[in-house]
């Protein structure tokens, strides 16, 4: 039966390549490049896996296809500003969660023989992101760790009610957004839910005012592919392949 399965997998594949394109790619063979018992490789893919992730939610973040066609001008920026709140804590929860792999990778006696072979710009880039992981930037720090430990994946009490409470201090009115006509999976959309997290994230800014979870998020997910990238280049060609790396572009 597996073999059928296979035969049937390796058909299909044939055929939607001859009508579609296939996209640029490399392949590899994966015991060689990543053998099960190298750690280094096990750390490799963790980082790659945390390099997945952030791509993936800037992707789904910045697709408004669906937005712009079927809402109201109301429920597209209220949805909007939800969904880039959403975007900012989970990037940074997985920016946290990057950092505490970087630290995993820098303990790693096999690292060494990809740290010591970084170009400048590479090593720069790495010595920031750990400077960050160990707690030398405390605000970054604080920032990661607000996110990830309290509002991307737990509903914290305690920061919903000092949330509400610099909200009260600022009076004004909130508002419920009724969606059944417009989205009716949704429903409906409480800003108030979404606000009190808000204002929690926006103490944190930098001398120009600007909430530090929006610089940050930016500057290091370009310190991150700047060090994965080199990174990746040096331990494949100790493999000998490249992975087809090498036409990546290093600055967006």
């Amino acid at each position: 039966m597996i073999g059928i399965i296979d035969k049937l997998q390796s058909w299909l594949k044939r055929y939607a390549f001859r009508r579609w394109p296939a996209g640029k790619k490399t392949e590899f063979t994966i015991s060689a490049a990543f053998p099960h018992s190298d750690t280094l490789a096990i750390d490799i893919l963790r980082l790659l896996a945390a390099y997945n992730d952030l791509s993936s939610i800037n992707e789904w973040a910045l697709d408004e296809s669906r937005d712009k066609n079927s809402l109201s001008t109301l429920a597209y920026i209220s949805l909007r500003v939800s969904k880039t709140d959403l975007h900012l804590r989970l990037l940074n929860s997985i920016l946290h969660e990057t950092l505490r792999t970087i630290e995993d990778f820098e303990r790693l006696r096999s690292s060494d023989r990809i740290l010591l072979r970084l170009n400048p710009e590479s090593k720069a880039a790495f010595d920031r992101l750990l400077k960050i992981a160990k707690g030398q930037e405390s605000g970054n720090t604080a920032i990661l760790k607000l996110a990830r430990n309290k509002l991307s994946y737990h509903y914290d009490r305690k920061t919903f009610e000092e949330g509400l409470r610099i909200h009260s201090t600022k009076g004004g009115t909130s508002y419920v957004l009724m969606l059944d006509e417009e989205t009716p999976r949704r429903g409906f959309y409480f800003p108030l839910a979404d606000d009190l997290r808000t204002y929690i994230l926006d103490k944190h800014e930098d001398s120009r005012g600007i909430p530090l979870q929006l610089t940050m998020a930016v500057e290091l997910q370009r310190l991150f592919k700047v060090f994965l990238l080199n990174t990746l280049l040096i331990y494949s060609q100790d493999k000998g392949t490249t992975f087809g790396l090498e036409t990546v572009r290093k600055k967006e």
